[in-house]
């Protein structure tokens, strides 16, 4: 049983995970806040049990109060669900959604793991690591945050998939240039409206100084308030909602332009493509301790979020392009992620926890 929020960030590991082991013969059911990705995951052949929980947000105590009740009877429906389908194991994931589920698991007794995004643990994963018998987590620099007997340095399962288009059949379909150097920005799966913002208002001092092109992805919703920030932007640009598979963008991109979410600073690495990082500053602002892991190997930089303004952002930029870090240095961070057998690693392992 694998259990998540329903966000990418903690969902999309949990879907690498389950189709491994589905490839090796076991059986999955999903738990959590699944929202619209339930469907989808019944799709492709798996169980998804829904929670209807919500997760503590700082919003007042009326309404905190309301989702720790909502965590508490989340926990005895996972309860429910845990009796009825009997795994021999449970990995949570992360997320508020996780949280009762792996709960759950402990006080039935059942073989429970944990796996940690990212390099700061949240809330619920902090105080879940106390009960479980396993805290696989993605970075090194995490062990400092649970007792070192039960963490395991797995890596974060990662998966942007395979370009469907090679370089020249892209820019041929866009009316790119080889010429030009291509930016790629983009926000996350929700879009970040600060850096849809910010950078449009950039690309003109950018392009002052180098040929360039832009790959921008609003993120969901985003996209009308994305056209028109480019509406005078007089550069070559292509712009999009959403866009799968983003293997090919990062394989278009000479640099990128992004936040600092845990799979996206994963995804860079398996890439080997260099970054302007602009971490998200609030959740606990976890993301700028992803983004200092890339900024101390050499290979990206890093402004904050409160620092970003289309100067600092040119400027980064051009940094990038005019002195691209060499790409022994993405090798060599590849091998201390372990970022092309973290699925593998970290799906068995949850098994040999059973």
């Amino acid at each position: 049983m694998l259990a998540a929020g329903g966000t990418a960030g903690h969902l999309g590991p949990a879907v690498e995970v389950a189709r491994w082991l589905r490839r090796e013969g076991h059986a999955v059911t999903f738990v959590g806040a699944l929202g619209d990705n339930a469907g989808r995951l019944r799709d492709e052949g798996f169980e998804a049990r829904e929670l209807a929980v919500r997760g503590l947000q700082g919003e007042g105590i009326r309404r905190d109060l309301s989702a720790v009740l909502s965590l508490i009877k989340g926990a005895w429906h996972a309860r429910a669900i845990i009796k009825s389908v009997r795994p021999q194991v449970i990995a949570g994931f992360g997320g508020y959604a996780a949280f009762p589920v792996v709960g759950a698991a402990v006080m039935c007794g059942v073989p429970a793991v944990i796996h940690e995004q990212n390099v700061v643990p949240g809330r619920a994963n902090r105080l879940l690591g106390r009960y479980v018998r396993k805290i696989a987590v993605s970075f090194r620099e995490s062990r400092a945050h649970w007792s070192a007997g039960k963490i395991v340095v797995t890596g974060c399962p990662v998966s942007p998939g395979t370009p469907e288009l090679r370089r020249d059949e892209f820019y041929r379909k866009v009316n790119f240039s080889p010429d030009r150097k291509t930016v790629l920005v983009f926000g996350g799966s929700q879009g970040s409206q600060r850096i849809n913002t910010v950078f449009p208002a950039c690309v003109g001092q950018l392009a002052a100084r180098f040929p360039v092109q832009i790959l921008h992805v609003s993120g969901r919703g985003r996209l009308p308030e994305v056209e028109a920030a480019y509406a005078n932007v007089k550069v070559p640009n292509q712009l999009f909602e959403y866009y799968r598979p983003m293997a090919t963008l990062y394989a278009l991109a000479d640099v990128i332009v992004c936040r600092a979410g845990a799979a996206t600073v994963n995804e860079l690495v398996v890439f080997g493509k260099p970054a302007c990082l602009v971490p998200y500053p609030y959740a606990g602002g976890h993301q700028e301790f992803n983004a200092r892991v890339l900024v101390e190997a050499g290979v990206a930089l890093m402004i904050k979020d409160v620092e970003l303004t289309p100067e600092n952002l040119s400027d980064r930029i051009g940094e990038l392009l005019n002195d691209p870090p060499p790409q022994k240095d993405f090798t060599r961070l590849q091998d201390a992620m372990n970022v092309n057998n973290a699925t593998d690693t970290l799906a068995r392992e949850i098994l040999n926890t059973a």
